[in-house]
């Protein structure tokens, strides 16, 4: 069976909780999540292993999708507590979804 690993939120709480209260605690905290989250991509692709994570797309939202994508991933969106359909459409733009794709009424 698979191990779980924290998310990106509970390992930066973590990390964030960790450290004494300095003026770089945020930039130190955030550095090594993203060395961790980077960490958990490159192993999930050496060994070809389940891979989730949750993003707003605000940062680099291509970027790990194209990366699983080119390793032969089947990548799957799902968007929890939208109000509308559009929401999601929008989110969508740029990621070049297939047509037919199933657009499921939004539920939360």
């Amino acid at each position: 069976m698979q191990e779980r690993t924290k998310s990106s939120i509970q390992l930066f709480n973590e990390n964030y909780n960790s450290l004494e209260d300095s003026e770089l605690r945020e930039e130190i905290v955030r550095h090594y999540t993203t060395i961790t989250f980077e960490s958990s991509i490159a192993n999930a692709l050496e060994n070809y292993l389940d891979f989730c994570y949750e993003t707003n797309f605000d940062s680099h939202p291509l970027v790990w999708l194209k990366k699983f994508k080119e390793n032969g991933y089947v990548l799957n969106l799902i968007f929890f507590c939208l109000i509308n359909q559009k929401i999601a459409r929008h989110r969508n733009q740029g990621l070049k979804i297939p047509k037919g794709f199933n657009m499921n009424s939004p539920r939360c």
